[in-house]
């Protein structure tokens, strides 16, 4: 059939050949016709190849702290700077706000009035997550030692030490490390107006070489909607505290004993680990690990 067909029809061919050769020739023009374009808009094709410019409205940073001196945020400041952003305030066209405070409570008029485009590093809730006493308190989260709101739960927490005399507490605000381990008879003295809460001591704490430590996990959530958090499985921080933990005699005045400070004891001064960390050169999380399983 197909032999027929192409004898019935003796022009067909050629008229194929005529339209390949058409549309080779508006082809070979299509491509002139680009390139001829692209070369009249060098300038233009330049500009929207480089970066923009920091005095452009999308790289102003503002950086907002309710002390006037910032000094202790020059490593903010610095980044936002290696990366081509200019420093702005609250008049400027910024794009990013890095707040030290919880902006939505500290700059809430600026916060009902974001643009599109504008992003903060504080999300409404991360005040609630990052607080002790909200923490502490949430009977919704699970394994957290026995906690008492003061002045609010004075009652509860006074009844419950009565009949668990030999309990030890921490008490906590929300300054940064406002912790003390308190005798019970302390906390009946807590006035109306201190916003304070105790937890309850673990009291047979794992220690590593003698020393109660504590883990810090590095997370970071990117969204809310959808909820997108990463955790860094690549490494943790071990800080140990300052002196070895006293079981047999409590001392509350021994805070450096069961609470970790700013004066706390890195992992490369624990001979139990530092055989990991300093001469096999382990993460802190790897040395942890070879720690444990040896123990076992």
């Amino acid at each position: 059939m197909a032999v027929d067909s192409v004898r019935s029809h003796p022009s067909t061919l050629p008229s194929y050949s005529a339209v390949i050769i058409s549309l080779l020739v508006l082809l070979t023009a299509g491509i002139f016709e680009v390139r001829r374009i692209c070369a009249d808009n060098n300038g233009l094709l330049a500009s929207l190849r480089a970066p923009a410019t920091r005095d452009e409205p999308s790289r102003v940073v503002w950086v907002y702290s309710k002390s006037s001196d910032q000094s202790h945020l020059h490593h903010v400041t610095d980044s936002f700077r290696r990366y081509g952003y200019r420093l702005g305030g609250r008049t400027d066209p910024w794009s990013v706000l890095w707040s030290h405070e919880y902006p939505f409570t500290e700059l809430a008029s600026e916060m009902r009035e974001l643009r599109p485009g504008q992003v903060v590093n504080h999300f409404p809730g991360s005040g609630y997550i990052t607080n002790k006493g909200s923490l502490s308190t949430d009977r919704s989260i699970r394994h957290l030692p026995l906690t008492f709101k003061l002045p609010d739960q004075k009652e509860q927490f006074l009844l419950n030490v009565a009949e668990r005399p030999s309990a030890m507490w921490l008490q906590k605000n929300q300054d940064h490390r406002g912790i003390h381990v308190v005798e019970p008879s302390e906390v009946s003295s807590v006035s109306a107006d201190e916003e304070t809460f105790v937890q309850e001591l673990i009291a047979n704490p794992l220690l590593i070489d003698g020393k109660k430590f504590d883990i810090g996990v590095y997370v970071v959530m990117t969204s809310l909607e959808p909820l997108r958090v990463y955790v860094y499985r690549g490494d943790v921080l071990l800080r140990f505290c300052a002196r070895p933990y006293n079981a047999r005699e409590f001392n509350a005045s021994d805070v450096d004993s069961y609470v970790v400070g700013d004066d706390y004891t890195p992992i490369w001064d624990v001979p139990s680990l530092a055989r990991y960390y300093v001469r096999a050169h382990l993460g802190m999380r790897a040395s942890l690990d070879a720690y444990l399983r040896d123990q076992l």
